[in-house]
């Protein structure tokens, strides 16, 4: 049988009449008579000053071979395998860790894990595949992703201030959703967030507390127990885990920007992140008090809320970026105009004076405009229409008559005037 090095996770031979075990890889040397087992190993010895984790790298596990190691954590180890079936490559989560831990509530965190990730379908978060049972063997099935971890991808990186926030809506994202399923991750650190390719999963749900609805799994926590990693636990996580809410994930989350921001953890009266990077902005600040006060009252109520302001930085930053290449576009073609315009003529080369050449300058062009245009008003008025002249009408040379009736007036008007014809005598 083979058992992972405490040190470096290298695959060691062990044996129950080998009193010593050595890691050719790191050179650890222990004495097994000090050493525990994790569930699923035969027990080596009662005492458990640390434990030991057996290999299963080789071995099939409920239709599943298992490939690699990946990692190991508190309560389990994983491994990267394919399924038997369908030589589908697959992440697959064997119950082992840490034996101070009963056997007992090492099952029960498993169970805990399983039942949460079934009732969680959601991008940012893993998905489940399988769980079962192989002997004394329990194990998880879940999608392979193809990564690594936040915290490994912090040493290997020194991510921008806009690649920080969009990690965090991605994270913030995933968590909000839990919530909403009545879900409190309570052990959200780098280690359980994983960076693939354009895609961030959120891991591990074994200390997952499940909502009223699921007590018989929310009882597993016992009171005055503090559970997670120390270093990301919210102040009332540390006193009592059982009692806590999802404003415990978002003291983390918190922790968590924190690091990525400034690559170190805020511990006591911590720097503000603007004062340890001058790149950052001073809404961070803001934005990392508010997540990290110890009173849960004066925190973000919800993550929606703490996505909220993280979404106003990622604007804001994608703005000015474009505002800048706005203005480099106006004076790149400012440059190109000064470029390729005439340059002027100079007046002198050393002690020789040029003659300025003098060019006359055109005429100004002035349109001819009837003066007759320029008098018409131009204002829009009612005019009066000129008086139509009259025939004057000729006055006849007739005497009037009197006592004569309108007819023979009338006739008489018609009628021709006859000239008088003068005789000769």
């Amino acid at each position: 049988m083979n058992v992972l090095c405490p040190n470096c996770q290298s695959s060691i031979p062990v044996a129950k009449q080998i009193p010593q075990l050595s890691c050719p890889s790191c050179g650890l040397s222990v004495d097994l008579s000090k050493a525990g087992t994790s569930p699923g190993m035969p027990n080596l010895s009662l005492v458990k000053d640390f434990s030991l984790v057996k290999d299963f790298a080789g071995d099939t596990i409920g239709g599943y071979h298992i490939d690699e190691l990946i990692g190991v954590g508190g309560m389990g180890v994983v491994y990267k395998g394919r399924r038997i079936s369908d030589d589908t490559v697959v992440a697959v989560k064997v119950l082992g860790g840490d034996i101070n831990w009963y056997r007992e509530e090492f099952v029960a965190r498993f169970q805990r894990e399983i039942k949460a990730l079934s009732q969680l379908q959601h991008p940012g978060i893993v998905s489940i595949l399988d769980h079962g049972q192989d002997g004394d063997t329990h194990f998880l099935v879940t999608e392979y992703v193809d990564g690594v971890d936040l915290a490994q991808y912090l040493r290997e990186n020194q991510p921008s201030p806009l690649a920080v926030v969009d990690i965090m809506l991605q994270v913030c994202t995933a968590i909000s959703y839990a919530h909403q399923k009545g879900i409190v991750h309570r052990d959200i650190k780098p280690a359980n967030v994983m960076v693939s390719e354009g895609a961030i999963k959120v891991l591990d749900f074994g200390l997952a507390q499940i909502g009223a609805g699921q007590s018989a799994l929310t009882t597993l926590t016992r009171t005055n127990l503090a559970i997670g990693t120390f270093n990301y636990l919210s102040p009332e996580q540390r006193t009592n885990a059982k009692d806590v809410d999802e404003r415990t994930d978002i003291f983390a989350m918190g922790i968590v920007l924190y690091e990525m921001l400034t690559g170190t953890l805020p511990v006591g009266n911590f720097e503000p992140p603007s004062r340890i990077n001058p790149r950052l902005s001073k809404r961070f600040d803001a934005i990392v008090k508010k997540s990290l006060c110890n009173d849960p009252s004066l925190r973000y109520q919800t993550v929606d809320a703490l996505i909220g302001e993280l979404a106003a930085v990622h604007n804001r930053s994608i703005a000015k970026p474009l505002v800048a290449a706005s203005l480099l576009v106006v004076a790149g073609t400012i440059a190109a105009t000064t470029l390729f315009s005439t340059p002027p003529v100079p007046k002198s080369i050393g002690s020789v004076q040029l003659r300025q050449a003098t060019v006359p300058k055109p005429p100004e062009f002035k349109p001819h405009i009837p003066q007759a245009v320029l008098d018409t008003d131009t204002k829009p008025r009612r005019q009066k229409m000129a008086p139509v002249p009259q025939k004057k009408r000729a006055r006849s040379k007739r005497k009037k008559t009197k006592g004569i009736s309108p007819k023979q007036a009338m006739d008489e008007f018609l009628s021709p005037p006859q000239q008088s014809r003068k005789t000769k005598k």
